[in-house]
C-alpha cells in the first residue's frame, strides 16, 4: 500500500507538471508539444510497470527468495550490468554501429515480461491451453520464448544476463529472476538517461535538444518467479500490439493490459528511442532515432519532421521492409515508414524508422 501511494503521488505530480508541455500546439488529434518532461514521465512510466501495484503489477505476500538487499548491493549490480552493457556488440548481422544493444534489450525484456498477461499456472508450473482466464501480469520473470511476440528477447537480453544473475555474485540466491530482470531494466534507463550527454548534436542526422536529468528511480524487491522461470508456456494465446495497427488499435491495448490513458500510452512508446528493430526478430529494420540508446526526446522530434525546404526531397514515406537494402535476404512482409525521398536517395534509411503504431500518433 505505501508502494501504492508514493507512486500514486510520483505520477499524478509529474502529469500535472506536464500539462502544458504535452497540451498540442494545434488542432491535431494527438499530442504532439512534447518536452522533456516526457522523459521524466516515461521514466515515472517504466518505474510502474517493473515495480507498482497502481496496475496490480505486484503481490504484497509474494517474494520467493528472503530479500536483504543492501545499498552495498545495488552499487555492485549496478557497476556489474553497465560493464555488461559497455561490453555488448552488435551480434545481429545487420551494418552499422549499434553502441550498447544490450541497453535496450533490457528495457525490451521488462516490457515484456510485465507489460502481458500469464496464463494462470499450476504449481507445477504448467498453464491450462484450453482456458481463456489471464491474470495481469505480475513481472514473474517467465516469458513464452516460441511466441513470436517474444522474438529475440531470449538471445538479446535474457542469455546474457542469465550468466551475470547466476554469477560470483550470486544475485539468484537473493533476488527472484523477476527482481533481477526489474532492477537491470531500472539500471539501463538509469544509464540511458546519462547517455544524453554523450551525444554529438553537430551530428546533421540527430535535431539538437535539451539534455534534462532523470529523477532517482528506487528499486523495489519481492516479486515472485513463476514455478518453471523463466520458461513459459502461453503461445498463441497472448500478443503485443501489432506493429501496423492504428491509435485506436494501440490505445485500447494500453488501456486492457496497463490501465493506460492516452497520454501515458503516448510516452510510454517513446521507449523507442532505444535500440534499433532486427528483421530477424520482429520483420522491421535500423533504428527509430539516430542515438539509439540515449534517452530523450528524438523520437517525438522526428516524428514531426517536415522537410525544411518544402521540395520534398526529404519526407516520411512508407516503404516494404523487403524494399529496404538492410533489409536484404530478410523474408518479412511488413511495412515501415521512413525517410527520403526515392526519387533523389532510392529506398533508404535516413534519420530514423516509424512503425505504424508510432505514425499514429501524428
Amino acid at each position: 500500500q505505501k508502494l501504492k501511494r508514493i507512486m500514486a503521488t510520483e505520477t499524478k505530480a509529474l502529469l500535472t507538471e506536464s500539462k502544458d508541455a504535452l497540451r498540442p500546439k494545434s488542432n491535431k488529434k494527438k499530442y504532439l508539444a512534447l518536452s522533456i518532461i516526457c522523459i521524466l514521465i516515461i521514466a515515472i512510466a517504466a518505474i510502474v510497470i517493473l515495480a507498482a501495484d497502481v496496475f496490480g503489477l505486484f503481490e504484497d505476500d509474494s517474494p520467493s527468495i528472503d530479500n536483504n538487499i543492501t545499498s552495498e548491493d545495488i552499487i555492485t549490480l549496478r557497476t556489474e550490468l553497465r560493464q555488461a552493457i559497455d561490453d555488448s556488440t552488435n551480434d545481429a548481422g545487420l551494418d552499422g554501429e549499434d553502441p550498447r544493444p544490450l541497453l535496450a534489450s533490457i528495457v525490451r525484456l521488462i516490457f515484456h515480461d510485465c507489460g502481458g498477461r500469464n496464463l494462470i499456472q499450476n504449481e507445477d508450473g504448467e498453464s491450462d491451453l484450453n482456458s481463456t482466464e489471464l491474470t495481469l501480469n505480475r513481472c514473474n520473470g517467465c516469458l513464452d520464448f516460441d511466441e513470436p511476440d517474444n522474438a529475440g528477447v531470449f538471445e538479446t537480453a535474457v542469455d546474457p544476463l542469465e550468466p551475470i544473475y547466476a554469477g560470483e555474485n550470486a544475485w539468484d540466491e537473493k533476488m527472484s529472476r523477476a527482481d533481477f530482470w526489474a532492477a537491470a531494466a531500472t539500471i539501463a534507463i538509469e544509464y540511458a538517461a546519462e547517455l544524453q550527454w554523450e551525444v554529438n548534436q553537430s551530428d546533421p542526422f540527430i535535431i539538437p535538444f535539451e539534455p534534462s536529468p532523470l529523477p532517482d528511480i528506487p528499486f523495489y524487491f519481492g516479486r515472485k518467479d513463476c514455478p518453471n522461470s523463466p520458461d513459459a508456456i502461453e503461445k498463441d494465446v497472448f500478443h503485443f500490439p501489432d506493429s501496423h495497427a492504428g491509435w485506436v488499435e494501440t490505445k485500447t491495448w494500453f488501456m486492457d493490459n496497463l490501465g493506460m490513458n492516452e497520454r501515458q500510452t503516448i510516452l510510454l512508446l517513446g521507449a523507442h528511442t532505444l535500440g534499433q528493430a532486427r528483421p530477424q526478430f520482429i520483420g522491421h529494420v535500423d533504428a527509430w532515432v539516430g542515438t539509439r540508446n540515449a534517452l530523450n526526446v528524438e523520437y517525438y522530434q522526428n516524428m514531426q519532421f517536415s522537410d525544411p525546404f518544402f521540395i520534398n526531397v526529404i519526407e516520411w514515406q512508407q516503404k516494404a521492409v523487403k524494399d529496404i537494402p538492410a533489409a536484404e535476404g530478410f523474408d518479412t512482409d511488413r511495412h515501415q515508414w521512413v525517410i527520403g525521398n526515392a526519387e533523389f536517395f532510392g529506398p533508404l534509411v535516413g534519420r530514423g524508422i516509424m512503425l505504424n503504431s508510432d505514425m499514429s500518433l501524428v
